[in-house]
């Protein structure tokens, strides 16, 4: 579309708008402007927009004017020739502008005592800005109503028409109908061809070839037949009456001319107007702070204005916005998301903030905690435990270890519990009497530590803690009794949990923490268990204690019928999130298999019954650790009597880049005798 600077101020004061500034605000409201032409003869400026298909409202110089009145928020020049709240009459009908949706109007003009002269000097210009020559005076005023409301008027001489035939259509037209009648004109075949158009409504026929052009010679004509059609479903009816009145207004001004009565006929279909109901929090949430008042969201009052400049009617109630859509704005203005780009539009996409908020800083550690807590309870569910949830608020057990409150609602919640273990035991107790013999209980909870008999010293501390007695827990066929879960079952699932989460934990016997400094709460929880049917925990980082897992002693159980044993797990989580180093790659590499041969070497050592093995592959694989490919245990003999063990070692050899010969054998030889002479 081509739009004149000078024809757009007169609509529009833009006298203390730039050039610059005006291309610069189209732009951003979503117009595209594809050229800017300076006409020097006629001191002008010819702007050629891009205008989208669902914006055809604006393909007329009063749609385009107020939608750049909304856009600057200036005043408008209205224009128009009747009255805008006046209803229009036409056959009888009143058409109210909210109710009906005109598919196709029609109106008929005639005028008499024409007085011709030549285009008017300012006409000639306008047209001359949009590289239209200017002719005979009745096309001008054509093309003009064409270019100014996108509108076609089609004006023939009545002296070339038959009388009958313009009766019979006004007839037609006072009477409602369509225009059907089969016409016959002898002179002008062209005007035949445009009414049967307009009777069939067929829109594929191009009629441009069909209408009648006037030469500059024809300056007796007098009497004419002024044809408007409106078949743009998009335009609103004002525009199809403002065209036509401005054309006769032109005539008769320009041309002297009278004019008579006008018959119109029109086809319309009742609509529902479309309102679109959003809340603020809506709007805020896509668009958005803005970059004014302190980073604030639009305020109610405001989004109001906004939506009233852009010519739309809104209602605001119960924190939300009922916009009513115009039916000129129907194909554009749909859903939600469009009245919300709408406000962007008019109040300018650069004044929203165009970046992500910032996200706050969080406590990475209580974050971790967090993600490590929700993911080792879904393990736990995985493996089908139920998660137990315990006050922590127990009765007095130990005034040296247990934290007394102030003021407390009863004694059997006096003080805060120092481990999850005694609640998780009660759980067992209570399932057990109500004879549910398969207890797998988890909880994660807070204990309290307290520290040189002082409340002030006191620590808060997660830990985890499991309790599994399970008497069909597997089997080896479906036709055999199950069996119960034992150490190494209960074992097992503890040290998948560990390498899910990727703890790095080891397990000790407790006969071997001599070097290991147990504090009193891990002392507690091994006095839970059997002796000698308990191990400890340790953490790879700081080769400290923070757990326990072992068999529960039979005092806790001594009322509960049957032999089958309990186990019971306890651990430090906060410790335990310390040894986690999640693995972001492989550690290791690929390489190739070695081709040649390995060699075996088995010993047999002597230790003291409670040597660990670990340490003692620790020294083998020092002595030569390019060589020595594997260590593996193939036996052990006990001797009660010296409380010692003999261990069988298998030490396998190989080199990558060469075959084993004898000088290396000797030499492997040698080694191990000095091994065995350490050990």
């Amino acid at each position: 579309m081509k739009v004149s600077w000078k024809c757009i101020n007169k609509l529009i004061n833009l006298r203390y708008i730039t050039l610059s500034q005006f291309t610069q605000k189209i732009t951003e409201a979503g117009f595209e402007i594809e050229k800017i032409s300076n006409i020097y003869s006629i001191n002008d400026l010819i702007i050629e927009l891009n205008i989208t298909s669902n914006r055809l409202d604006i393909c007329n110089f009063k749609g385009l004017a107020k939608e750049i009145r909304a856009i600057f928020n200036l005043k408008f020049s209205d224009f128009t020739i009747i009255n805008k709240s006046q209803k229009i009459q036409l056959n009888n009908y009143a058409l109210s502008n909210n109710h009906m949706l005109l598919n196709q109007i029609i109106g008929i003009n005639i005028i008499t005592n024409l007085q011709l002269k030549s285009s008017p000097i300012w006409l000639i210009d306008y047209l001359k800005t949009y590289n239209i020559k200017s002719g005979h005076i009745l096309d001008d005023i054509c093309n003009y109503i064409k270019i100014k409301w996108n509108q076609d008027i089609y004006i023939f001489n009545i002296s070339k028409i038959k009388h009958n035939t313009i009766r019979q259509i006004l007839l037609n037209l006072q009477k409602n109908n369509n225009l059907r009648t089969n016409l016959t004109i002898q002179e002008n075949n062209e005007f035949a061809d445009i009414l049967n158009y307009l009777s069939k409504n067929n829109q594929k026929k191009k009629i441009n070839n069909c209408i009648y052009h006037f030469k500059k010679s024809d300056w007796n004509i007098t009497k004419i037949i002024l044809i408007n059609i409106n078949n743009h479903h998009h335009n609103c009816q004002n525009y199809f009456i403002d065209a036509e009145q401005e054309a006769l207004v032109m005539i008769s001004t320009l041309c002297k001319g009278i004019t008579g009565k006008s018959y119109n006929n029109y086809s319309y279909s009742q609509t529902q107007e479309s309102i679109i109901s959003i809340k603020k929090q809506e709007i805020n949430r896509i668009l958005g702070p803005t970059k004014q008042n302190n980073y604030k969201f639009l305020s109610t009052k405001n989004i109001i204005e906004i939506l009233k400049q852009a010519n739309l009617y809104i209602l605001y109630k119960n924190k939300q916005f009922f916009v009513k859509v115009p039916k000129e704005r129907s194909q554009d203005l749909k859903r939600k998301i469009d009245i919300i780009e709408e406000i962007s539009r008019i109040h300018g996409f650069k004044n929203f903030i165009d970046s992500m908020p910032q996200k706050k800083k969080r406590n990475e550690g209580q974050y971790k905690k967090t993600v490590i807590l929700k993911k080792i309870r879904q393990i736990l569910y995985n493996y089908g435990l139920h998660e137990a949830i315990n006050s922590s608020l127990i009765q007095l057990i130990d005034r040296q270890k247990n934290i007394k409150i102030h003021n407390s609602l009863s004694a059997d919640q006096s003080h805060l519990r120092s481990n999850l273990i005694r609640g998780l035991i009660n759980n067992y107790l209570y399932n057990i009497n109500q004879q549910n013999d398969c207890v797998e209980l988890f909880e994660i909870g807070e204990v309290f530590e307290l520290k040189e008999s002082q409340a002030i010293n006191s620590r808060q501390i997660t830990h985890l803690a499991c309790i599994l007695k399970n008497n069909i827990f597997t089997r080896k066929y479906w036709s055999e009794k199950p069996y119960s879960i034992d150490w190494f079952h209960a074992k097992g699932i503890f040290e998948e949990l560990f390498e899910k989460i990727e703890a790095g934990i080891d397990w000790i016997d407790e006969s071997m923490h001599e070097n290991q400094v147990i504090n009193e709460t891990i002392q507690d929880l091994i006095n839970f268990c059997k002796p000698n049917r308990r191990s400890l925990l340790i953490s790879n980082e700081t080769n400290n204690i923070i757990g326990m897992f072992g068999e529960l002693n039979s005092k806790y159980q001594q009322d509960i019928k049957g032999k089958d044993s309990v186990y019971v797990f306890e651990i430090n989580v906060n410790k335990l999130i310390e040894t986690i180093q999640s693995k972001k790659h492989l550690e290791h590499r690929m390489t190739p298999y070695s081709l040649y041969p390995y060699v075996i070497r088995d010993i047999c050592i002597t230790l003291e019954e409670k040597k660990n093995i670990k340490s003692i592959k620790e020294i083998i694989y020092k002595t030569n650790s390019k060589s020595i490919e594997s260590v593996k245990i193939f036996n052990e003999y006990f001797n009660k009597s010296k409380a010692l063990r003999s261990v069988g070692l298998r030490i396998q050899y190989r080199e990558f880049n060469k075959t084993l010969n004898q000088f290396d054998l000797d030499e492997i030889d040698k080694n191990i005798q000095l091994l065995l002479n350490q050990l």
